[in-house]
């Protein structure tokens, strides 16, 4: 059930970095987006390694093509 409503679940992250439990969530649920929100961008830089991590994570779980 988890899996199928990451489908419509976008979640978001609490702050600029990703936590493990944030980590385990996007694993478990396989969302097909995440919301970021100014809380969670520093700067380009930052801006640019949390998208990169996100991305890398949702490619491992085959949620991106």
């Amino acid at each position: 059930f988890l899996q199928q409503s990451g489908f419509f679940l976008w979640p978001s992250c609490a702050g600029p970095e990703l936590t493990q439990t944030e980590r385990q969530l996007f694993k478990t649920i396989k969302p097909s987006g995440v919301v970021l929100f100014k809380r969670n961008l520093v700067d380009s830089k930052q801006a640019k390694n949390l998208i990169s991590e996100i991305k890398n994570l949702l490619v491992k779980n085959n949620i991106l093509c």
